[in-house]
């Protein structure tokens, strides 16, 4: 497995990020799991990538991966209409963001 922090360009390698390319070991045949021993951190993006070794050796090409961004912050929204202490005598839709 292979996680790349694309903001910074470095590879997590087990014990902290580093610039040049790394693979990390996981063990299994059918499904593996990899305990991260950091945290990832907010608005950053990164790339997780897996491939596999067969028992004669061969090695899988890996695929791009999964990128994704870490985001802890709260979504806000808000009503545009109708007006906030307004007075109507009728509304047919309620607007928004």
């Amino acid at each position: 497995m292979q996680i790349y922090q694309h903001d910074s360009k470095t590879y997590w390698d087990g014990y902290c990020w580093v610039s040049t390319l790394h693979w990390l070991p996981c063990k299994g045949t059918t499904s593996w799991v990899y305990n991260i021993s950091t945290y990832f951190s907010e608005n950053l993006t990164y790339t997780v990538k897996s491939r596999a070794t067969d028992i004669s050796g061969n090695v899988e090409t890996p695929s791009d991966g999964i990128t994704f961004v870490i985001d802890k912050k709260p979504p806000s929204s808000y009503i545009l209409f109708p007006l906030y202490g307004k007075t109507y005598s009728n509304i047919e839709k309620i607007y928004g963001q």
